[in-house]
């Protein structure tokens, strides 16, 4: 006679990209595309580098998604099935992900990719993900905190901090790394979210 689990997807809320503290988006870009403001959809030194890790490994061993490759799989899942490794699902998230960037701006874009993407635990979109993990606002979000939902998409179920706390510490601290490493933050910065 109890509720024992809620099967209801995270209440989706949408929020600007000014609202949000700016170490949000750059952790989001230092983990995803760090070549994000210098390329119109696809970062073709990106793609060359991921050619031949998987001609290397004779499979996919490395994916060269951008945030707006990754906001056309989410927008559009029926015609862009993100679990479907093709080439022509490839080429087709290309051809749409350049259609995005001729139609909106950087900052429209990152805001839409944020407000779109999948954190795992039914939380889609940075707010439902910051109430859903930490139980604040989007616009609240500490360092760690957005260097943790920076570390998610790229496998929810995988890097889930209650589940896989180890797993999601260690890509946290890439996501750190990496920002330090990028500029983003100041070394001490990283030291002290880590």
């Amino acid at each position: 006679g109890e509720a024992f689990a809620d099967l209801a997807p995270a209440e989706r809320r949408i929020v600007p990209l000014s609202s949000l503290p700016s170490l949000v988006p750059q952790a989001f870009l230092a983990v995803e595309d760090q070549r994000f403001y210098e390329h119109r959809g696809v970062d073709w030194k990106r793609v060359g580098g991921a050619v031949l890790a998987d001609l290397r490994a004779k499979g996919f061993a490395q994916g060269f998604s951008t945030i707006s490759m990754q906001l056309a799989r989410n927008v559009f899942p029926e015609r862009l099935p993100g679990d479907e490794q093709t080439t022509r699902r490839k080429l087709l998230e290309v051809r749409v992900a350049q259609d995005i960037e001729s139609h909106y701006s950087k900052e429209e874009i990152l805001e839409l990719y944020l407000n779109n993407i999948y954190f795992g635990n039914r939380a889609r979109g940075i707010e439902a993900a910051s109430r859903q993990y930490f139980g604040v606002s989007a616009k609240e979000l500490t360092l760690p905190q957005a260097a943790l939902l920076a570390a998610l998409p790229k496998a929810p179920s995988h890097y889930d901090p209650v589940r896989h706390p180890n797993e999601a510490l260690v890509r946290r601290n890439l996501v750190l790394t990496l920002m330090r490493d990028q500029g983003r933050i100041p070394r001490y910065l990283a030291e002290k979210a880590k």
